[in-house]
């Protein structure tokens, strides 16, 4: 089988933020190639060209079906939306005519499925040939460290990053204010701060390092994923790692992750546990451990998933 993975990298590319999407569908294009039955998996951006007829494309943004390009069209779910109507989302995308459907949320697979359509649970999954423990290099280890870009909104980033700044805290990622909306951050009180604190764009390579060199990871993710119950990728990179990550309440997480991540409310529940765990080492440890090993297990691993996706392909195909 020739599957392709098809993703709108353009708006991500124009920013220089790292594209999860790419990465998920690289993990996935990895392990598929794995398998005897499957001929090639690839990554096809929006602007680079099919080299063959594919028998499945897998679309990461939602994009209209190349009907010319394959036999088969499936879209992976695995990004928000920003329609407020969840039913008006839905019909767009049934709309479409695909041939079949992967989804990062439970919930949102049983509404689909619910309206008589076929689909499957495809949650995030750490490519742990990249993700894993490394030894802690000392221009990586902060105390508390997060990685991402302004995009989780104002609430959530006063609620679940912001308190950490007083706690050796180190961020990266794209928190530069444009010139043009300097004159509205009285509007986001973090803004300002973290503009003057943001250690930039992390390359890529010193990710796993800086996961496994640092006292606590922190994880937020936008309000919608925390509703439909989307465990984030870097929640599995971080425990890919074995790090130590703090996270906000994400729906049904904190009982598949029990004792693998410790969950806060934010605020000063979360300065009262960085301040916790900065002092009790042993903790850190032994629930980095078990998150270490709940990723790694066989249920969860990357090549698991794969061989979860190309089942349903061969039903759709």
């Amino acid at each position: 089988m020739n599957i392709g993975f098809y993703l709108d990298c353009s708006i991500h590319r124009r920013t220089g933020n790292v594209i999860g999407d790419a990465l998920v569908a690289e993990t996935l294009c990895k392990n598929l190639r794995k398998l005897s039955e499957v001929e090639s998996a690839e990554v096809y951006a929006h602007d680079s060209p099919f080299r063959t007829h594919l028998d499945a494309i897998i679309y990461m943004n939602g994009s209209q079906p190349i009907l010319s390009q394959a036999g088969k069209h499936i879209l992976y779910w695995q990004n928000g939306f920003a329609e407020e109507d969840i039913e008006t989302f839905f019909r767009k995308y049934w709309s479409y005519g695909y041939d079949g459907y992967a989804f990062f949320s439970r919930a949102l697979l049983e509404r689909h499925m619910a309206s008589g359509r076929n689909g499957i649970y495809l949650p995030f999954c750490a490519d742990t040939s990249f993700y894993y423990p490394r030894d802690p290099e000392d221009r990586l280890k902060f105390d508390v460290a997060y990685v991402g870009n302004d995009i989780k909104g104002v609430q959530t980033s006063m609620k679940y990053i912001y308190p950490a700044v007083d706690s050796g805290f180190a961020l990266f990622g794209n928190w530069t204010i444009p010139k043009r909306e300097k004159f509205r951050i009285e509007a986001a009180p973090y803004r300002k701060k973290f503009d003057e604190i943001s250690r930039g764009r992390i390359p890529e390579e010193d990710v796993p390092i800086m996961y496994s060199s640092s006292k606590i990871i922190l994880n937020t993710n936008i309000p919608q994923s925390r509703e439909l119950g989307v465990i984030s990728l870097r929640t599995f990179q971080v425990l890919a790692c074995r790090g130590f990550l703090i996270s906000d309440p994400v729906y049904g997480m904190e009982e598949e992750l029990k004792g693998c991540v410790v969950f806060t409310e934010g605020y000063a529940d979360l300065r009262d546990k960085i301040r916790y765990y900065l002092a009790h080492e042993d903790e850190r440890r032994a629930i980095a451990q078990k998150g270490y090993e709940y990723v790694t297990g066989r249920s969860q691993s990357a090549a698991s998933l794969a061989e979860r996706l190309y089942t349903y392909l061969k039903e759709v195909c």
